[in-house]
């Protein structure tokens, strides 16, 4: 299966370099979980620090804590957004990283499906 190029906004860039920095979870395993390359993450990380080193950083980085971006989609019901725009930004991120993870499922049933469909000799659709 070819791999696709993501595109991703500062933000999400961002949020994910903050949760990677706060630790608990591997540069490997969060790549995994945003769907992202490890090297992307790095690069990342590396222009985040070259950034706040400037002093430019301060004024792209998102108010949410990394924390507040799930690892995994919930079932819970959606909880209404923060006021203002800091809490819109971590919203969407939140949202990006969602959207992300149910790409993933979705292609891994679809290649279930798949499997399944040439095991029962059944022709695609």
């Amino acid at each position: 299966m070819p791999k696709t190029r993501k595109n991703v906004d500062e933000n999400f860039k961002v949020a994910a370099v903050q949760r990677l920095q706060t630790g608990g979870v591997s540069a490997n395993d969060l790549a995994k979980e945003l769907g992202v390359s490890i090297w992307s993450l790095r690069r990342w990380s590396r222009q985040y620090r070259k950034r706040k080193a400037a002093g430019a950083g301060a004024a792209r980085e998102p108010a949410a804590a990394p924390k507040e971006l799930p690892a995994k989609p919930s079932s819970e019901p959606p909880v209404a957004p923060p006021v203002g725009e800091d809490g819109l930004i971590a919203t969407i991120a939140r949202i990006e990283l969602e959207i992300s993870s149910l790409d993933k499922q979705r292609q891994a049933l679809k290649m279930a499906v798949e499997i399944l469909r040439q095991r029962s000799g059944a022709t695609p659709e």
